[in-house]
């Protein structure tokens, strides 16, 4: 019987504690342990998860571990990773919950394809803002190809969340969360979709993710002035860490002859230049930067590999910019990101 371990970051949710923590004592599937990482929480968030556990009868496959100081969600994640001992690894974020037989269902996944990984789909509760859903049809990846190409597609959301992970798998691969960013699920599912070999899936909906004002997704479309712009300042300097970042990683891991990756790399580039753009956070003179930037973030053989062989029109389309002078190539970005919807 396998051992899951559910891994739970835990700071300032204490109205939301209890109903995440139930969730997860309350799984039809028992083979499990449960770790809390406290990253330094200044509400009651880890005296309302400790009554819980202390009165709940599975309260002894729960333990709560603390942080010294706040070190933020890829610490606490990273330090759940490496203190866990289950055969497979469960990310629940601490202001969501998941259904009763969410990890019975990833587990019977895994065991039936011998998966690395198993992914659900979810509910969103609250908020107006349309989330990712999980648009791959059937129920079985059987190819690092597929997996990058499903990806690449947006046929499975970037979050962390909701993904049943073989311990070893992230071990061997070094896929931890890269720390002192925000958006670091972005670029941790971009590694895993170009390391993964297998992923099965369920298409019952097991996550309830649920959208608050207060959350960093919330922030970014709070109307306060203030708040809104400073959390814009964080999201955007951080997608273009995250670009430098999977630059880094093709390169490091030998993965710049791979036409898929490269592809997939492009597009998401893309797609979060675009996502700067739409803030209308930066002028153009510090957009053209950004872009000049992300230009130069390119592969010796991305241009002759992706735009002679691109898999669509589209994409060529996209990566046409790299054909033209800088200026010119920036303006018909931008023209690409106006249009875009």
């Amino acid at each position: 019987m396998l051992k899951v371990s559910i891994i739970i970051p835990v700071y300032n949710v204490a109205p939301y504690i209890e109903r995440c923590l139930l969730s997860v004592l309350n799984q039809s599937y028992t083979n499990i342990e449960i770790i809390l990482i406290d990253d330094c929480s200044t509400d009651t968030s880890s005296e309302i998860a400790k009554q819980i556990i202390d009165s709940h009868i599975n309260g002894n496959k729960a333990i709560i571990k603390y942080h010294e100081t706040n070190k933020g969600l890829s610490a606490a994640r990273n330090r759940g990773i490496i203190e866990s001992t289950g055969d497979y690894l469960y990310l629940l974020d601490s202001d969501d919950s998941i259904t009763e037989e969410c990890i019975e269902l990833l587990v019977n996944s895994v065991m039936k394809y011998n998966s690395d990984i198993a992914i659900g789909d979810y509910n969103c509760i609250g908020g107006t803002k349309p989330m990712p859903p999980l648009k791959i049809e059937g129920e079985y990846l059987s190819s690092s190809k597929d997996i990058v190409l499903s990806f690449q597609r947006e046929q499975w959301y970037p979050m962390a969340v909701n993904k049943l992970i073989n311990r070893r798998f992230l071990i061997n691969n070094n896929l931890f969360f890269k720390e002192g960013i925000v958006h670091e699920d972005e670029l941790w599912s971009f590694m895993i979709a170009c390391q993964a070999t297998n992923m099965s899936i369920i298409h019952e909906k097991t996550y309830l993710y649920y959208l608050r004002s207060d959350s960093i997704t919330g922030l970014l479309h709070n109307k306060e002035k203030g708040n809104r712009q400073r959390q814009l300042g964080k999201s955007n300097e951080s997608k273009i860490q995250i670009v430098r970042y999977m630059y880094e990683y093709i390169k490091d891991r030998g993965l710049n002859m791979n036409k898929i990756i490269l592809l997939t790399y492009e597009i998401k580039k893309e797609t979060l230049f675009y996502t700067i753009f739409k803030t209308r956070y930066f002028p153009n003179k510090d957009l053209y930067k950004i872009y000049l930037e992300f230009r130069s973030m390119v592969h010796p053989n991305t241009i002759g590999l992706l735009i002679s062989n691109a898999a669509d029109f589209k994409s060529c389309v996209k990566l046409s910019h790299y054909l033209l002078p800088k200026l010119i190539g920036f303006k018909y970005y931008i023209s690409l990101a106006k249009f875009r919807k």
